[in-house]
């Protein structure tokens, strides 16, 4: 099959091409025709709206600004309580449990200390006690004896020999 779209398209466009057409270019100034003051009203109520516009939309900007200012300081006082009202609570009660801790290891710390204190100072009583009867043994060792020897008597009936020599170790 043949197309004759194009057939027909070219016999269009070979009569296209004989024929001219001319644009012309007309000026799009609707204030040529009026006159130099209306032009410069025009222009002062176009500046007065363009201001006004300005201003409200300024107006609009800053009344924003300020809410949200607002919003932020709101929530900076509620952080502000939440924190008095929780987490200082939660803070000063781990502060004392903390505080309260410590306190515990030190007085531990420190009953330990003065408990190895007393048991050294005990420790050197006992010693000096046991040498205090050492000594006090040793030099009451010849009273004993003698004490002995009149005891011994007594039950014997006679006087025994007084040689010391073979009586002391």
């Amino acid at each position: 099959m043949i197309s004759l779209s194009r057939i027909i398209k070219s016999q269009q466009a070979n009569q296209e091409k004989s024929k001219k057409i001319a644009i012309k270019v007309r000026p799009f100034d609707f204030l040529q025709n009026d006159d130099a003051d209306e032009r410069k009203n025009l222009h002062y109520i176009q500046s007065d709206e363009f201001l006004n516009d300005a201003k409200q939309e300024a107006e609009t900007l800053l009344l924003e600004a300020k809410q949200k200012a607002q919003a932020i300081a709101a929530e900076i006082q509620q952080d502000r309580e939440k924190w008095e009202n929780q987490e200082k609570a939660k803070f000063i009660e781990q502060a004392q449990k903390e505080g309260y801790q410590q306190g515990v290891e030190d007085g531990i710390q420190k009953g330990y200390n003065e408990i190895a204190e007393e048991i050294a100072f005990a420790k050197e009583v006992v010693e000096s006690s046991k040498k205090d009867y050492r000594d006090h043994i040793e030099s009451s060792e010849t009273v004993i004896l003698n004490l002995a020897m009149k005891v011994a008597e007594k039950i014997i009936g006679q006087q025994l020999e007084k040689d010391e020599d073979s009586f002391y170790p």
